[in-house]
């Protein structure tokens, strides 16, 4: 049984994953780098609705999905990840310009050499 995806839905799921990994990932290398557990919170919840909202309100300005000649689902999807993490960026940093120390991500440190 093979499930036949349309190029919208394609495009659709890359942005939402894209979103969802930008918002996930910092938090993610918390956890790793410090040797927690995970647990569920209702942040999460919270982050997968945003992030769906985010992607349904993003989707018009894809532009990608009109201009691209080729029937390749995974260029699709990777335009359009990349796409959704970059949006997902510029909106972490529209909220800092905002509201400065609300988003703050893991302090990343760098060994001198």
């Amino acid at each position: 049984m093979a499930i036949s995806l349309s190029p919208e839905m394609v495009a659709l799921l890359g942005i939402f994953f894209g979103l969802l990994a930008r918002s996930l990932l910092p938090y993610l290398r918390k956890v790793l780098k410090e040797g927690q557990d995970l647990k569920w919170e209702n942040k999460y919840l919270a982050l997968l609705i945003i992030a769906a909202i985010a992607t349904i309100l993003t989707f018009p300005g894809f532009t990608a999905l009109s201009q691209m000649q080729t029937s390749d689902f995974s260029i699709l999807f990777t335009n359009a990840f990349i796409y959704g993490f970059f949006v997902d960026a510029a909106m972490i940093e529209g909220f800092e310009w905002i509201r400065p120390g609300k988003t703050q991500t893991p302090e990343t440190t760098t060994t001198p050499q």
